[in-house]
């Protein structure tokens, strides 16, 4: 056989290396998203939490805070005005949410949450959606009437919505919809997990609620904590009319992270329990199954292609003998 003809013996290595299965992190699969160096401290609250001592809130470190405001077309939070005169009188940075329901008219909805929400001011976080229950609707509704609700507030507002909602409410109620995370910025529920787990299609988180059994003073009893992955200069980037001089950090959510959760039920705004994570900080690691067994295949094929070239270049020295 003619030294030339080598080609022909590797190609096929080739091929059934590029065969090998898809990436760490692909898009169809969950991935952990651990924290960046620098976060920061946040609450969420609603009427069950009682009277809120807002000065107590940020004395105690916490830099912002999302309250509900309304859910479906006609109910709205009674503590909700108190509650957010508060939050802007103490400098506590503030977010508006609304809890969603898939059976009623999405944009309904919206608009009752606007009318009750009244005109955004300089320092406010883009308002949010609660997604958390299905009401009997299938995945595909919805997703859609979802994605009605944040691009039809976007527009009204001029700023990309937050969603709140979990890992398995995306990937196991709404089957991980391509597309979702160009609506809204993602606010994920993961109690008890060291880093949080981020549902496909988002790649990474900007809110994440890790306990609905905080304690923080100025709130009587539990309550919803959670953290902003970034600094105080990311926070305020995502504000109304934010300082020109505002920048994001590329780990910060003001990059546009993202991320996980577990499933959560009921109309008060909170998450669903997960199963904690052994990740390293500054991981981004899939939880696929078939990861090892494809760097096991690609480890395979290049040591099969070493041994096609170290076989050749043997030929190649007793051909190269005969000749002399």
């Amino acid at each position: 056989m003619r030294l030339r003809s080598w080609p022909l013996l590797v190609m096929p290595f080739l091929f059934a290396c590029g065969a090998a299965e898809e990436p760490v992190g692909s898009a169809e699969e969950p991935i952990k998203v651990c924290p960046g160096s620098t976060t920061l401290d946040g609450i969420d609250i609603s009427h069950y939490d009682g009277a809120i001592d807002w000065a107590k809130v940020k004395a105690s470190g916490q830099a912002f805070a999302f309250i509900k405001a309304t859910e479906g077309t006609a109910y709205v939070d009674p503590t909700f005005a108190t509650n957010w005169a508060g939050m802007k009188q103490h400098g506590v940075v503030r977010s508006a949410y609304h809890f969603f329901h898939a059976n009623l008219d999405p944009i309904a909805e919206a608009d009752h949450f606007l009318k009750t929400l009244g005109t955004l001011e300089t320092g406010d976080l883009p308002p949010t959606l609660d997604l958390e229950v299905s009401d009997g609707e299938t995945g595909a509704t919805i997703t859609a009437t979802a994605i009605q609700w944040l691009d039809y507030v976007a527009q009204k507002t001029g700023m990309k919505p937050i969603l709140y909602t979990s890992p398995s409410f995306v990937t196991g109620t709404m089957g991980s919809p391509p597309g979702l995370e160009k609506h809204a910025l993602l606010w994920i529920a993961n109690w008890g997990a060291q880093c949080p787990t981020v549902p496909a299609p988002f790649t990474s988180w900007g809110f994440w609620q890790t306990s609905d059994q905080g304690f923080v003073p100025g709130v009587a009893g539990p309550v919803d904590v959670n953290v902003f992955n970034g600094t105080a200069a990311d926070l305020t980037g995502l504000t109304v009319n934010p300082p020109s001089s505002s920048s994001s950090s590329s780990s910060g959510a003001g990059a546009g992270a993202s991320s996980s959760g577990a499933g959560g039920a009921g109309g008060g705004g909170g998450g669903g329990g997960g199963g904690s994570a052994q990740d390293s900080p500054g991981c981004s690691c899939s939880t696929a199954g078939g990861d090892d067994r494809a760097t096991g295949a690609g480890a395979g094929c290049l040591l099969a292609l070493a041994f096609v070239l170290h076989g050749r270049a043997r030929g190649r020295g007793r051909l190269d003998s005969r000749s002399g």
